[in-house]
C-alpha cells in the first residue's frame, strides 16, 4: 500500500534556494524581497528598495530571469526613458548573502541613492 502511494503521489517541489527577503548597506539601506514564480521557468519576482534618510528613496520592482550560476537579472526601462535599468542579483553558495550590482537605474531612485550593495537574508 505505502509503495502504491508512493508511485502516485506528486514529487515534492524544491524550494527556490533565492527566495526570501534580505536586508543589508549600500549608499543607504537596502531591502530586497525575492519571489519564486513556481512555474518552472527559473524566474523571480523581486522587489528592491533603497533609502538614504533625508536625501532620497527608491523601488524597483519586475520579473528577474535567471543569468547564470547562482544569478538573477532584472531588466526594466522607465516609462519615457531611454535609459534601461539592469539589476543584477549574485547570490552567495550558501544562498544566505546577495550582492546588488546595478547599471542605469537612476529613474528608480534618486542621485544620492543606489541599489548596489551587500545583502544578508532575514
Amino acid at each position: 500500500m505505502l509503495i502504491a502511494l508512493a508511485l502516485v503521489a506528486p514529487p515534492a517541489r524544491a524550494d527556490s534556494p533565492f527566495e526570501g527577503r534580505y536586508q543589508g548597506r549600500g549608499e543607504g539601506r537596502l531591502d530586497l524581497q525575492v519571489f519564486e514564480l513556481g512555474d518552472g521557468s527559473g524566474a523571480h519576482f523581486v522587489v528592491a528598495s533603497t533609502a538614504l534618510p533625508n536625501e532620497c528613496t527608491g523601488e524597483l520592482r519586475g520579473l528577474a530571469k535567471p543569468g547564470g550560476p547562482g544569478a538573477l537579472v532584472l531588466t526594466r526601462k522607465e516609462t519615457g526613458s531611454e535609459e534601461v535599468c539592469t539589476l543584477t542579483l549574485r547570490f552567495g553558495s550558501d544562498r544566505k548573502r546577495v550582492r546588488a550590482e546595478e547599471q542605469g537605474c537612476g529613474d528608480f531612485h534618486g542621485t544620492s541613492c543606489a541599489f548596489n550593495g551587500a545583502l544578508t537574508r532575514r
